[in-house]
């Protein structure tokens, strides 16, 4: 479980430094997490809803750091 928050940090993290609009972050968010569902269905894996809740939120959580590091400077 600690694993899918921790993996994607680093990816909510470069969206928000890459895209520093919250709705463009909120949307290729979503679009990875789409493409990681469908690839997993034609892998034919079942895909799981938590790993999409924990996936969003260690998106979540590195888009929020970015944040902090903004308030500091």
């Amino acid at each position: 479980m600690v694993g899918n928050v921790a993996m994607f940090v680093p990816v909510g993290w470069l969206l928000r430094v890459l895209l520093p609009q919250a709705g463009a972050v909120v949307a290729a968010g979503a679009g990875l997490l789409l493409l990681i569902g469908l690839g997993q269905l034609l892998l034919s894996r079942a895909a799981d809803v938590n790993d999409v809740m924990l996936t969003s939120c260690g998106w979540a959580l590195g888009a929020g750091l970015t944040r902090l590091r903004t308030r500091a400077s």
